[in-house]
């Protein structure tokens, strides 16, 4: 189905499955397509409620950067289109940062957050910053600036040692216009701090480092969320560990709301 944003963005959306809500927010370069066997496992127990954010396949196609306004915007009037006026929100890498941006412009709207891998580079003081994120800047960036997409994907990937024996989906095209943003947006710590919605941050032990360290430090920013490290498995967890995912998942929101139940 396809909704309209409140500035005129088409966002396509789907929902499959019965019972509480469950919105997804997919990774960079994805669409509402990208989980299948996850959102398929999910939708047993869930109202899973999937959507193609601003720029990618179906939804509203953009030749510019994205902002993290907008994201929200989308996330909001596809949350617009279900029943419960509070929901859970499960994201993955990028569509992590706009997760968390959602809950902090409308935390009345969010039960929850269950975050794999969230991308926010920009976490780190600037006296920190790991290479990667200098060399995404610096080298990933302008490729795909340039219309070279191949090139940008396989750089981009070669810093975190992932293969590319897949080719590239048409969505890629887009990543350039997302990860200008998400190089730069983090909330401030203070911003932060006031996140007191309950949170499950997912990490694999087979995951880059920089990545493991960003859940480890917006884990300790947060004050209600939960880190996890899962063992012997990486960034593409969605993918090759569905089951094991959407256990995760599904154990985090029923412990939490049965402790809400007693309290």
């Amino acid at each position: 189905m396809i909704h309209h944003t409140a500035d005129g963005n088409a966002v396509y959306y789907r929902v499959q499955g019965a019972g509480r809500e469950l919105l997804i927010v997919h990774c960079a370069a994805g669409d509402a397509d990208v989980y299948p066997e996850l959102v398929k496992t999910l939708s047993s127990h869930f109202r899973c409620v999937t959507f193609d954010r601003p720029g990618y396949h179906r939804s509203e196609q953009l030749d510019r950067d994205t902002t993290v306004a907008e994201q929200v915007m989308a996330i909001w009037t596809v949350q617009q289109q279900v029943p419960a006026d509070r929901v859970w929100v499960f994201a993955h890498s990028g569509g992590g940062n706009y997760a968390l941006a959602y809950a902090l412009a409308h935390p009345e709207r969010v039960k929850g957050l269950i975050l794999v891998e969230p991308a926010l580079y920009a976490i780190f003081p600037v006296q920190e910053r790991p290479p990667e994120i200098d060399r995404m800047q610096r080298v990933v960036l302008p490729l795909f600036q340039q219309g070279k997409i191949t090139q940008g994907r396989a750089e981009f990937f070669a810093m975190f040692g992932w293969s590319t024996d897949e080719p590239a989906s048409e969505n890629w095209g887009f990543f350039g216009h997302e990860l200008a943003v998400i190089t730069r947006w983090c909330p401030s710590e203070a911003d932060l701090h006031q996140v007191t919605l309950p949170v499950l941050i997912l990490a694999g032990e087979k995951s880059p480092p920089l990545l493991q360290n960003i859940s480890r430090r917006l884990a300790a920013h947060l004050g209600n969320a939960r880190l996890i490290l899962l063992e012997k498995i990486g960034h593409q967890s969605l993918w090759t560990e569905p089951q094991l995912i959407a256990a995760k998942i599904t154990a985090f929101i029923d412990e939490t709301e049965a402790r809400a139940q007693k309290a």
